[in-house]
């Protein structure tokens, strides 16, 4: 079985369904609120465990209620919590998420708290686990020398490294280019690194292979209801979106990295790749939440059968 390692983030996701995201200065009243696990991190190896996928969460939470229930969380999954990290001074990330009930678009805003904390002395003891994984998935959502120093590590030891650059930060640190070998980003993110404004497929297309060219790195760029564009440096591969309907759309891209990872690591074909990962996205956004709505290996099959075309 291949063996995939996520250095991210753990969240406590507080979602509230709004019936409007109010303006500065309004209040709204009438939502309903959802507590759920969150990080990407946390919901991209959720995903990958989700679809029987070996993996370990390397992340860091607080000494604090939702620290503890991170802890009791992942035990009650089965996931593996080697990799997962205590802080006696900062608390465990939160994030607070508005949905609009109508639209279904999401505003997000996160404090990392922990996630921002990981020491390379707490990394090192987890060299092991990171040479041995045939994939180790990053995003931005933890400290950069943490991020650089677990890259290095994969990379010497042969691993497939995917950078998923959320949240973007500014300056952005370009040595990730030494060790990144897949970049996966939203429309959003393809236009800041590739300084060209994506707004179609076409341009979609413009955008990965400037990054493509310069960061020596294939790029998936996905465009929600547009499907997903990939350009590997030789050849375009585009999957289009699943019609479905839509609950909260704010776990999607996590679950199109971890499904993409876990297709990837035992196949190396894009193709496929990028079909599982669309149709896990698909399923996770008719459900509300983040990981707590990743699909099954059961379901993915089921779904791709009753709607490939």
């Amino acid at each position: 079985m291949v063996k995939i390692t996520v250095l991210g983030s753990y969240n406590q996701d507080v979602t509230m369904i709004t019936p409007k995201i109010p303006r500065p200065k309004e209040t709204i009243t009438g939502a309903v609120m959802h507590l759920n696990p969150g990080g990407k991190g946390n919901n991209q190896a959720n995903a990958i465990h989700k679809l029987g996928g070996n993996v370990t969460l390397i992340a860091k939470v607080g000494k604090d209620p939702f620290g503890d229930a991170a802890i009791s969380y992942l035990h009650s999954e089965k996931m593996d919590i080697q990799g997962i990290f205590q802080d006696e001074v900062h608390r465990t990330g939160t994030a607070v998420i508005l949905v609009d009930e109508i639209s279904r678009e999401n505003m997000i805003t996160v404090a990392p708290g922990a996630n921002h904390h990981i020491s390379l002395e707490e990394l090192d003891t987890l060299r092991p686990q990171i040479e041995g994984s045939d994939v180790v998935i990053f995003q931005f959502e933890n400290n950069i020398e943490a991020i650089l120093h677990t890259m290095k590590i994969a990379h010497g030891a042969g691993s497939t490294i995917i950078l998923n650059p959320a949240p973007m930060r500014n300056p952005f640190p370009q040595e990730v280019f030494k060790y990144v070998n897949i970049l996966v980003m939203n429309e959003i993110e393809a236009s800041m690194i590739s300084n060209y404004e994506v707004n179609s497929r076409e341009s979609a297309l413009t955008a990965a292979k400037i990054i493509t060219k310069s960061r020596n790195v294939i790029s998936i760029v996905t465009l929600g209801e547009m499907g997903v564009i990939v350009w590997d440096g030789i050849q375009e591969y585009f999957h289009h979106s699943y019609k479905v309907q839509v609950k909260d759309t704010t776990g999607a891209g996590d679950a199109f990295i971890g499904a993409f990872a876990v297709k990837y690591a035992s196949t190396k074909d894009i193709i496929q790749s990028i079909k599982f990962a669309s149709a896990a996205a698909a399923i996770n956004i008719t459900r509300i939440g983040a990981s707590s709505a990743n699909p099954t290996l059961e379901e993915v099959d089921s779904f791709l059968i009753d709607n490939d075309c």
